[in-house]
């Protein structure tokens, strides 16, 4: 199997030792790599975006679903918008609400 040389990579390969070695033990080296880099990615993320995980009854799911496909936006998406707008209003009709 011929692999892709990428400066990352291979640095780690060299770092690790794993160079010399069969290609399991490369491939499981390179394996590690990337975990480790997707590791740091989500780290770095966390730092600046923030998540919610919420749950939805069958109906509720079903609303949400056909609501999004009607919209052309994905679950997410329109979620994400129904919230932000709903925040707007609220602000924008000057109810004791506020953003923090």
């Amino acid at each position: 199997m011929r692999t892709k040389i990428t400066t990352g990579v291979y640095s780690y390969l060299v770092s690790t030792g794993a160079i010399n070695q069969s290609q399991d033990v490369i491939e499981k080296a390179i394996r590690e790599y990337w975990n480790m880099r997707k590791l740091e990615s989500k780290k770095r993320k966390k730092l600046t975006e923030h998540s919610f995980t919420v749950s939805y009854t069958k109906n509720e799911h079903a609303l949400i679903e056909q609501a999004a496909k009607e919209s052309k936006l994905s679950r997410t998406r329109f979620i994400k918008e129904a919230a932000l707008l709903y925040v707007s209003i609220i602000a924008h009709l000057g109810e004791n609400f506020s953003v923090e």
